[in-house]
């Protein structure tokens, strides 16, 4: 996976530099594998991976949002001069006060299995195939249907009131 982290800060370092008050980036990089099942046979299967931004920025309380893929530091100079304009075309909201700053937050469980995460393709498909022919063993005259995702990525948010997470 890409340089997630160094890709946020960057963001907001270009964001900080333009005419708005504050701004939060969120990067999240990831992989995703679907499986369809369609009348006991697998009828699909998928593979996704990417790296998307997603940033809001303020200007006077008026919020712009904006959110796309990256590959490369170029996206997201883009990303930056997009979201600032619109924030700077946006309609002031008086009631807008401040996005967060530092403080202490708690520590979320570790929830990450590697070996999920590194499952084969090819092993979910046996896994998906024996699920099906042993279900048939069962019930022969049973009509299947359904789906398997297996999703794992990384994400990082930060904004220009020195939040990092």
């Amino acid at each position: 996976m890409k340089d997630i982290e160094k890709w946020a800060i960057k963001a907001c370092e270009l964001l900080k530099k333009k005419p708005i008050d504050q701004a939060e980036v969120f990067i999240v990089s990831g992989s995703i594998t679907d499986v369809e099942i369609e009348k006991n046979k697998i009828s699909s299967s998928a593979m996704h991976s990417n790296t998307t931004i997603s940033m809001l920025a303020f200007c006077r309380g008026g919020r712009g949002k904006y959110s796309t893929t990256v590959d490369s530091e170029g996206d997201i100079e883009k990303a930056v001069n997009i979201v600032s304009a619109i924030a700077a075309s946006a309609h002031p909201d008086p009631d807008f006060k401040t996005l967060p700053f530092p403080s202490k937050y708690p520590k979320a469980a570790d929830l990450f299995d590697e070996k999920i995460a590194s499952l084969e393709r090819e092993k979910l498909f046996k896994w998906i195939t024996g699920a099906l022919e042993e279900a048939l063993i069962e019930e022969p005259d049973i009509i299947m249907s359904g789906g398997v995702s297996l999703s794992s990525g990384q994400g990082f948010l930060t904004n220009t009131n020195l939040v990092a997470a």
